[in-house]
């Protein structure tokens, strides 16, 4: 084989091997940790191991359970977990810290699950979940739209919407108690200096989110006072306003005066307050350089004590200010899968039967133990790589995600089967598998145009189609028609 063409063999190799690790299948039992609050925040990450309790092993939600029912709030809990630092590598960490009480009850400020068998992100039409039975006193449609948009930037990433009635939806997802905030909060924003409105949610133009050509910023600070000194941090990020709101800033900075000067700046007397749903949230300091002028680009924004809760409340509140709707939840229930383990099993034995089946075919067309080998492993190299790939992008895996994956493979097994007797009713020489070749890569080339396009359509069903046509053009097809042109 000339060494200048082993570059693809290499980059598939590696590309599987990331592969495998995105897919990451856990080989311990045990609980896992779904969702952290203060002030476990402190010292607990999503995705910790839970190992012991105050020296007591957890492996199981009924031992879990046992133990935590002798904790009392006020009490110093023990906690010591496995944290991955690397796949299939963990670093054990014990930290203690002193528990609360919320609804009369012992809050550990963290809940966990069983662990999942690997990162593979399922459906709860495939994996099961939570359903939330949410109120709204509104339009439906309204509501799932301004819902949507708070969890594509509230870091939700599977979920789905099912109408119950007139003012009534479903929301399947497999996130836990951190989400009810985004569904219950109205989002009715004033920013306020004094007693008057600066400006609320009608004046808007754009919330940066991205901190693509606008500014997010989240930064410690030294809070300082003549009896303590604590360390907080500051989180912000630019509102575009409209004229009119800018305008009224000039207004009503005009007749504030100076309170204190840091250096060559001086400060107002009042301050631009920001509240949400009644609620004040954060401030901003008004320079004296501003005063009496426009304001376009106000930094919304607040402090807290830790850098994770800082992080949490920027995206939350980005997230709410994506619309205003009113919505309680009502009902939150365990659901099952809908197909169960044993549709996935099915699934799983039909798309090996389809690469053993394959295999079989050509090696019946070729009598060529070596060709039918490489294809073989190629199309299990495929499969791997799109699901692993799945797995690190975050895409979650539906019922129409797996008919895609079993399309694509028998589309891997038709092309394959397809050029090989092309090629034998032509005669196994250079030209006719470099022409067989060309032909396939316009065939290639289309199709993988069609999954591009219909990914803004249909993603959960062109998503690993388009993963896989990238593949086979750069990579497989290459080593599958390199290794025709051997047996030649």
């Amino acid at each position: 084989m000339n060494w200048v063409l082993k570059w693809r063999e290499i980059f598939l190799l590696v590309f599987v091997v990331l592969a495998m690790l995105f897919i990451h299948p856990f080989n311990m039992p045990g609980l896992q940790i779904s969702h952290v609050e203060e002030p476990a925040t402190q010292v607990l990450h999503l995705g910790d191991i839970v190992e012991s309790i105050n020296g007591y092993n957890v492996n199981a939600l009924s031992s879990f359970e046992d133990t935590v029912s002798n904790i009392n709030p006020n009490d110093t809990i023990t906690v010591s977990v496995l944290r991955e630092t690397f796949p299939y590598s963990y670093k054990k960490f014990t930290e203690s810290y002193i528990t609360s009480e919320r609804n009369n009850k012992t809050w550990l400020s963290f809940t966990v699950k069983e662990i999942q068998p690997t990162n593979i992100k399922l459906s709860h039409e495939l994996a099961g979940g939570l359903r939330y039975t949410i109120a709204v006193n509104g339009n439906l449609d309204d509501a799932i739209n301004v819902l949507s948009k708070r969890f594509a930037i509230g870091r939700v990433s599977s979920y789905s919407f099912e109408k119950a009635g007139s003012n009534q939806l479903y929301l399947y997802t497999f996130s836990g108690e951190e989400i009810i905030q985004l569904i219950e909060s109205k989002g009715n924003f004033e920013a306020k200096i004094g007693d008057d409105v600066f400006f609320n949610n009608d004046d808007f133009i754009k919330i940066c989110t991205s901190g693509v050509s606008c500014s997010i910023s989240l930064y410690p600070f030294l809070n300082q006072s003549q009896e303590t000194s604590q360390v907080l941090w500051r989180y912000g990020f630019d509102v575009s306003i409209t004229t009119q709101a800018s305008q009224r800033f000039a207004n009503l900075t005009k007749g504030l005066s100076i309170s204190k000067c840091e250096g060559d700046r001086c400060l107002l007397n009042e301050t631009v307050d920001y509240y949400l749903d009644g609620q004040k949230i954060g401030s901003e300091d008004i320079y004296s350089d501003y005063k009496g002028k426009s304001f376009p680009l106000p930094n919304v924004g607040g402090t807290k004590t830790t850098k994770d809760d800082a992080s949490q409340a920027l995206y939350i509140t980005q997230a709410i200010l994506q619309g205003r709707v009113n919505a309680q939840v009502s009902k939150v229930d365990d659901v099952a899968a809908a197909y169960g383990p044993d549709f996935l099993n099915m699934i799983t034995i039909t798309l090996i039967a389809l690469i053993v089946a394959g295999s079989i075919v050509i090696l019946l067309q070729t009598k060529d133990l070596m060709l039918t080998a490489v294809g073989a492993l190629l199309g299990f190299a495929e499969l791997i790589f799109v699901v692993g790939w799945m797995s690190v992008l975050n895409i979650t895996i539906t019922s129409i995600t797996v008919v895609g994956i079993i399309t694509m493979i028998s589309f891997t097994l038709g092309y394959k089967i397809f050029v090989l007797a092309k090629i034998r009713e032509e005669g196994f020489t250079k030209y006719n598998i470099n022409n067989q070749s060309s032909k396939l890569n316009k065939k290639l080339l289309i199709a993988l145009g069609v999954s591009t396009a219909l990914v803004f359509i249909l993603p959960a069903f062109a998503a690993p189609l388009m993963f896989y046509f990238v593949l086979l053009i750069t990579l497989t097809k290459s080593i599958f028609m390199k290794s025709i042109k051997a047996t030649a």
